[in-house]
Parts: C-alpha cells; structure tokens; sequence
C-alpha cells in the first residue's frame, strides 16, 4: 500500500450491525465456544472483589490479560474467516501464545484499562478529573491505534510496527469509525439496559452477577467483530471485495475540497487524476 493509497472502504452502519450480532458465528465452533466460555469465566470471577487491596490488583490485571488474550484468538480466528482461510483452535491458541506479549503492547484498550484501573486505586477523584480533562484526546488515540492487534495477529507485524500502520489506516476515518462503534453500543445498550434491570429485580447477587458476566462477555466478542469488520474492509478492500459492493449506499460519505459529497476511497480517487493526469500529457507529447 502506498503513502497515499487507502484500499479500504466503510460500508453501511446496517451490514455492520448484522454481521456482529452474529457473535456466535465462526466456521470453527468449537473454538468460538472455548472463547466465549473462557471470557465468560474471568469476568463471572473478576465480580468477586477479594478483602486485601493488593490481591484485587493481581486479579484484575490476570483476568484483563486473559480476556484480551482470547479476544486476540477470537479475532485472528474472524479475520482467518473473512479471508477464507482456515484456522484450528491450536493454531489461532498458538498464534496468540506466540504474539502474547506483542499483543498485550500493542493493545491500546489493554493499556488505557491498566492505567485506568491502577488511578482508580490511587485515587478515584484524581482519575475523574484526568479522564474529564483528557477524555477527548485519549478517544483520539483509541481511534487511532485501534487495529493495532489486527495487524499483530494479521500480518505478523511488531508493536512499532502495528501503531503506525494503524493510525495510517485511520488517517481520514477516525470520524466514521467513531459514529459507527457509538451508535452500535447505543443500540447494543437498549436491549442489555432491560436485560440488567430484570436480573436486579431478582435481588439474586449471583443471578446479577453471572447476568453481568455473561453481557460483558457478549459485548466483549461483538465489539471484536466490529473491529475486524472495519479492518478488513479499510485494508483489504478494494483488494479483495472490488466490485462486490456496486451500491453507493454501503460506503460512508466524504467531502472533497469542492464540498461535493463523493463515496469512497480519496487515496484512490487522486491516484486516478494523477493517471489520467499522465495519459493526458502522454497524448499531448506525441501530437
């Protein structure tokens, strides 16, 4: 991919939404269900909160690890799918093992979770203050650094590596990927709100408790599809899916300088005039 070239293209906020409410749905099912079960597991064990302070830390960055670990394989497993490659559970398992460390670096989200849980623990007022004065620019980061585990268990890529080529990726996007993940988790929060509210109406803590696990859990993988969804289509685009979606209607919009609203990839688009640019000179030459 060139300086300037973006292969990729968003689709309709509709065709995202399909696909990951299908959590489930991996050609390998035993694997989607051993991920599934394993978040499950260490979130259902992080709602208990040991006595000694110290322990709850240990706990918490152990279930973290374990969660962003088999998010990773579910992920690389997606992304084996949506390229029509096939993936075992010991392969995907052995490709995250392989990569843990690179992974967990290069995962913005495990990162801004460790920070905010250790400023939690020094001080809760502090961390609100911080997070209301930098919410925006962490946001941005997020936004940028978003597929950075993509291309660690993608492409094999390293941590330096994955960051840069993340935030060229999103050069020009973070605004459509920003809309696209906000009103998903709106729409995704309708159904969990009432989902919540009948298992507190049971005045059962365990019942609460696994209800809570077992959203997060679902959430946890949804959001991972939607970020392999977006990956894919930004990076492989055009490369693999060209012609496939002739409608307009599948691609977020985009101004060009004139204020006229096109569809699609610029990168592209000023390739094209850069062609045809040459042909023309070329043709003027020869006369």
């Amino acid at each position: 991919m060139t300086q300037n070239e973006k292969p990729g293209k968003l689709k309709n906020l509709n065709y995202y939404l399909i696909k990951t409410l299908k959590f489930y749905d991996l050609k390998n099912e035993s694997l989607s269900r051993l991920v599934f079960i394993i978040i499950l597991i260490a979130n259902f064990i992080g709602i208990f909160v040991p006595e000694n302070v110290y322990l709850d830390i240990i706990l918490n960055l152990a279930r973290m690890t374990v969660v962003h670990l088999a998010s990773a394989v579910y992920l690389t497993a997606y992304i084996k799918d949506l390229k029509g490659e096939a993936c075992g559970i010991h392969e995907c398992f052995g490709i995250t093992v392989k990569n843990a460390l690179k992974i967990l670096v290069a995962s913005i989200s495990y990162i801004i979770t460790i920070i905010a849980t250790f400023g939690m623990y020094l001080s809760f007022e502090i961390m609100a203050v911080v997070i209301f004065i930098l919410g925006i620019p962490l946001l941005v980061i997020y936004l940028m650094f978003i597929f950075n585990v993509c291309y660690v268990v993608d492409q094999g890529k390293g941590v330096a590596e994955s960051y840069r080529a993340s935030r060229k990726i999103t050069f020009g996007y973070k605004k459509a990927i920003f809309f696209t993940i906000l009103i998903f988790n709106f729409i995704l929060a309708i159904p969990l709100s009432f989902l919540m509210i009948i298992s507190m109406i049971t005045s059962n803590d365990l019942v609460y408790a696994f209800v809570f696990s077992f959203a997060t859990t679902v959430v946890n993988i949804m959001q991972n599809r939607l970020i392999t969804l977006l990956y894919m289509d930004l990076e492989y685009g055009n490369k693999e899916a060209a012609g496939q979606y002739g409608d307009k209607d599948y691609y977020w919009p985009y101004g060009n300088k004139e204020g006229n609203w096109q569809y699609g990839n610029r990168g592209r688009e000023v390739d094209g005039n850069k062609d045809n640019n040459e042909q023309n000179d070329s043709e003027d030459s020869d006369r």
